[in-house]
Parts: structure tokens; sequence; C-alpha cells
């Protein structure tokens, strides 16, 4: 935390994201994210829809991702893994990056 305070511009309110991810056949804790408390109830797994269409119910019940990431897996299943590992570089658009060392 220390390290992120002294950088300028960061945000002073965040939401630490932590995922698991397999290494060497184990799942294993590991940061994912540092987000702005302002978005941080937008991601994957949440929605602002309470339906959902019939459509992407097998999406749903296998990432049990919000609706409109359903929608989007239709057409670019790549984009989402059900299993994360280590190594691998998953990434969604971000108008922001900061250097931590």
């Amino acid at each position: 935390m220390a390290i992120i305070s002294k950088i300028k511009g960061f945000p002073k309110n965040y939401i630490l994201d932590i995922g698991e991810f397999l290494k060497d056949e184990k799942l294993v804790p590991d940061v994912v994210e540092l987000n702005p408390i302002t978005p941080a109830m937008c991601y994957v797994n949440n929605s602002i829809f309470t339906e959902r269409l019939p459509e992407v119910m097998h999406i749903y019940r296998e990432l049990g991702m919000g609706a409109e990431y359903c929608l989007d897996a239709m057409e670019h299943r790549e984009r989402y893994a059900k299993i994360k590992k280590v190594g691998e570089t998953y990434t969604y658009i971000s108008d922001n990056t900061f250097c931590f060392l």
C-alpha cells in the first residue's frame, strides 16, 4: 500500500481484485487488478440486468457472467476463459496504467 499511495494520480479509494489461477495443476491465488472504487461494481460477474435471454443461458450456466457479457461471449467466446492459467495474459480495455516498480 505504501508503494501505491506514492503514485501521483492513483485513486485514493480502490478495489483489489484477486483470482484463482491454474499453476502446475493447482489453483493459486494472485492479484488480478486494481480498480478505482467508482467503476468497481461493473465487472464480468455483475450485471444491471435481472433477466437473461434464453440464447445466453448456456453461457451463464457455464461462466456465471452478467447478461451483457454473456451476449458478448456469444460472438467472442475466446475473450472469456473459465479457468485462468498462470503466465497467460487476460486483458480488458483500459484507459489508465500505472507502474508499481
